[in-house]
């Protein structure tokens, strides 16, 4: 059964994009040529507003569990989820200093999309990572309070158990001034009386049930 869109209760699906927390931050942290791999920030702690009209929230890493993603470790192009989308693995996935990294292996024999995918990464063209998860678990700090562990003030959500179930390179991201996800995407999240520019920072991409349909097309 469909989630509400102003529903609380965990879980709800997500899609977010790394914003970067500096002007020279990108997602794409280093590229290995010869192996054909490259590492991303795929997420961090820092609080993003992925629904108009909620706090934003924060992925705190202590609550990440990562063994579903471990078991299909798939990295994308643009969160599509056919089979022929799938451009590589996480060779590795882990957790450094409040940020979620991983190592992208390329399936570079398929010369119909990974490659060129990497062919793009490898020339600095594409920078951007974007996670999809889900939050089972999260608390709200109130407005005017601060939360003793994060030291984050409220209002903010604090997502203290989530998983992903897979990232993947994308065109917009790693700018903080930039869009929260793919911009092809329909707004799922945006209330009518949202701006432009808050609607295109939405990041909730529906219920896990409409992430199963598009998988299916």
């Amino acid at each position: 059964m469909a989630t509400s869109k102003k529903n609380n209760d965990a879980p709800e699906t997500y899609q977010r994009a790394y914003f970067g927390e500096g002007e020279n931050d990108f997602a794409l942290r280093s590229i290995d040529e010869e192996n054909h791999t490259a590492e991303f920030v795929v997420a961090s702690e820092l609080p993003v507003k992925d629904c108009s009209w909620e706090p934003p929230t924060s992925l705190r890493m202590e609550g990440i569990d990562l063994k579903r993603y471990r078991q299909n470790p798939v990295v994308l192009a643009d969160h599509n989820m056919q089979t022929r989308n799938v451009i590589g693995i996480s060779e590795k996935i882990w957790v450094d200093g409040g940020k979620l990294i991983a190592r992208v292996k390329f399936d570079v024999e398929d010369e119909d999309l990974a490659a060129i995918v990497w062919g793009k990464v490898k020339r600095g063209m594409l920078k951007g990572a974007s996670v999809g998860f889900v939050v089972t678990d999260r608390k709200l700090i109130e407005n005017g309070t601060t939360d003793r562990k994060s030291g984050l003030e409220g209002p903010v959500y604090l997502a203290k158990r989530w998983y992903p179930f897979e990232w993947s390179i994308v065109a917009v991201g790693a700018d903080p001034t930039a869009l929260g996800r793919d911009a092809s995407q329909s707004v799922e999240c945006a209330a009518d009386d949202t701006s432009p520019e808050e609607s295109l920072r939405a990041a909730v991409i529906a219920t896990p049930e409409d992430v199963l349909r598009n998988a299916l097309l």
